[in-house]
């Protein structure tokens, strides 16, 4: 199954609202909001907010569209496997898109307890309004992927086995606007037609 391959959730082209935005809950923060077609933090600082449907497959991807970009030296994350979502209790992971003045960077990092934990070293690479990030985790593997107009590439891999539950996809905004907010769980690949490959070669005697 292709990175994206998942619907979008929410494309967020609605009249102004939240926080909390319909379909979604807060958390960490104030929330979010829908601010002209597009998702938005509710306030100064960052803010978080998760989409309230829990996934029923802990092998998931999540990922957006880059509506408009954070200022110099802020950010914007998107989060997978979210579970125990409370104050001081949110754990999972999640990928960090930082605008900075140079090349600009992205992080895939684990939540323990809303505290984030940086999975090894920075990926380099310039996004810009229209541009989508994500992140596929398949049982210990986190996988950043970013989409610059000619479809979806990998930057790398993490790996990590903390937290192996489904659970909620999010997202967390301190400057910018995001748009076309998508994922879900991750059908096993390749099953289905070995399968049938297997079965077709079968002569039934009788």
């Amino acid at each position: 199954m292709a990175f994206g391959s998942s619907s979008v959730l929410d494309n967020f082209n609605r009249a102004n609202e939240g926080p909390p935005m319909t379909g979604w809950a807060n958390f960490l923060t104030a929330g979010l909001v829908v601010s002209s077609n597009a998702c938005a933090p509710s306030g100064a600082g960052n803010r978080a907010g998760y989409y309230n449907t829990v996934l029923s497959a802990a092998d998931c991807e999540v990922y957006a569209t880059i509506a408009s970009d954070p200022a110099s030296n802020r950010n914007m994350s998107l989060y997978a496997r979210l579970v125990n979502i409370g104050s001081g209790t949110t754990e999972g992971y999640g990928i960090q898109f930082n605008k900075v003045a140079g090349t600009d960077t992205l992080q895939i990092f684990r939540l323990d307890n809303d505290t984030k934990t940086v999975l090894g070293a920075n990926f380099s690479q310039e996004l810009t309004a229209g541009n989508k990030f994500g992140l596929e985790i398949v049982g210990s593997t986190l996988t950043a992927y970013v989409d610059t107009g000619s479809g979806w590439t990998s930057l790398g891999s993490r790996t990590d086995s903390t937290y192996s539950s489904a659970g909620y996809l999010g997202a967390d905004i301190g400057s910018g606007t995001l748009d076309d907010f998508g994922g879900g769980g991750l059908a096993a690949s390749g099953v289905t037609g070995s399968l049938n490959a297997t079965l077709d070669d079968i002569t039934l005697v009788g």
